[in-house]
């Protein structure tokens, strides 16, 4: 089943979201986001390779291709530009997921939590007075921001289409916790399962409401497989944190489970029963996992998405060898190279990929100095005191004037220079001056970003 590109909601979304009269009235509260890490703006790559230290992560310079050898296309939402957030009443929320159900039958996932965990006992939720809504079109996620019972609370509502449905998750945060929000996003919700090979289409789907974690799939086939919970890797130098997005500069997908575009990294710990003895296989949006091991109780799969792709809710089925299966909803968010989406060193390794070439052995590598000798290209990577990256799209000159100047200037483009996960491009300069003494750097590339200064090396 191959999931709507996010492209075709936000088309759908459009009607609604750009009618005056639904437009935001009233400020959000107030909220702070997670911040387990430092301030560094771009974070690098995960060090902790599986197989050891030093275990390289293979370069590969081809673009994604189809079997037919076309280009893979973009799933998941915009890649190259910046993703508008696009401010909504909160009142409209309905309408909006009506509008991208678009006639489909809507089935709504209602998990409120406290503490990182479900709660046992819900039924108020539909109390809360809702005051503003952030649309991101990129991962096709509504944010709500409102109250319950006179607390601050967070609504992360993502949607997932399967079989003629569209299922909504709607995970509520009443008073958040800046360690917790969004803690659902990578927490699977059971959608169907068969104890044999059915045809779920003509089965009847039924809603449902705070699930408590305990009861993942209580309603499932008591031989199909049964997922209680996802967890992976932590690398603080990635902003990864046990499998998930954890950043402090740019928190738009935070929560999400990292999915790297190469399967030597980034592996998920699916703990759960009913898997069998034998190996069977997991998917994820549509691809299938590799299996590093399998037990009744547990696998571990190295699942892969694309570079081109985006951050998505998406499908995770977990089918055993005896053809059992069961089919959850998940919040993934890619990485390349172990680069997390929408971070400026995801961007320039992404742009590099996308310029046929290789993106650099590390987030943050070099290999040459910004000298007298230097000639800028595009697809040159700049880094700044190892903290941000950004990439030259574009160069003009050299211009010569009067006094042995040379001047080139650089079109630089870069991705979450502002913590705002979103793209952005600036124009800088690189000058050099030749006189009877020698030749000397007049002018070196310039950060958007004041504080950092000029950059000294690059990657080619």
């Amino acid at each position: 089943m191959q999931l709507r590109n996010c492209l075709t909601g936000l088309a759908i979304l459009a009607l609604v979201l750009f009618t005056p009269s639904l437009f935001c009235q009233s400020p959000a509260k107030a909220v702070s986001f997670p911040t387990p890490y430092g301030s560094q703006i771009g974070r690098g790559d995960y060090v902790g390779l599986p197989g050891g230290p030093g275990v390289p992560v293979a370069q590969v310079t081809e673009r994604a291709t189809n079997a037919d050898g076309t280009p893979e296309a973009q799933q998941g939402g915009p890649i190259t530009e910046s993703a508008p957030m696009i401010l909504a009443d909160g009142d409209t929320v309905e309408e909006v997921i009506k509008n991208r159900a678009n006639e489909m039958h809507i089935v709504t996932h209602t998990r409120v939590f406290e503490f990182g965990q479900v709660r046992e006992v819900a039924g108020r939720e539909d109390a809360i007075e809702r005051e503003s809504a952030t649309f991101d079109p990129a991962g096709e996620v509504l944010t709500v921001r409102g109250t319950l019972r006179g607390l601050v609370t967070i609504e992360d509502i993502r949607w997932i289409e399967y079989n003629g449905v569209l299922h909504v998750i709607r995970d509520v945060y009443p008073n958040p916790d800046d360690s917790t929000l969004y803690s659902g996003r990578n927490l699977p919700v059971a959608l169907e399962s068969t104890s044999e090979e059915t045809d779920w289409s003509k089965s009847q789907v039924r809603s449902t409401t705070a699930v408590p974690m305990r009861n993942f799939g209580s309603a499932l086939a008591s031989s199909a497989p049964r997922i209680n919970g996802i967890g992976g890797v932590t690398s603080t130098t990635a902003g990864i944190l046990n499998g998930r997005v954890s950043m402090s500069c740019g928190t738009a997908y935070n929560g999400a489970m990292a999915v790297n575009d190469q399967d030597t990294a980034y592996y998920w710990y699916i703990s759960g029963m009913n898997f069998g003895a034998t190996a069977g296989t997991v998917t994820l949006a549509g691809r299938t996992a590799k299996i590093i091991q399998w037990t009744a109780t547990q696998i571990t799969a190295a699942p892969t998405v694309p570079w081109t792709w985006g951050p998505m809710s998406t499908l995770l089925t977990v089918k055993t060898s005896t053809g059992t299966s069961t089919t959850y909803g998940i919040g993934i968010a890619p990485a390349i190279r172990t680069r997390a989406y929408s971070q400026c060193t995801w961007f320039c390794a992404r742009q590099r990929l996308a310029m046929g070439k290789t993106p650099s052995p590390s987030a943050y590598s070099t290999n040459g100095s910004i000298d007298a000798q230097y000639s800028p290209k595009a697809g040159d990577q700049y880094q700044w005191a190892g903290s941000h990256a950004a990439i030259v799209t574009q160069v003009s000159g050299p211009v010569y004037t009067t006094g042995g100047y040379k001047t080139w200037t650089l079109q630089i483009g870069q991705y979450n220079a502002r913590c705002t996960n979103s793209f952005n491009a600036y124009t800088t300069t690189f000058q050099t001056r030749t006189t009877t003494a020698g030749t000397a750097v007049t002018k070196r590339p310039q950060s958007s970003i004041t504080s950092y200064g000029s950059s000294d090396r690059y990657y080619r």
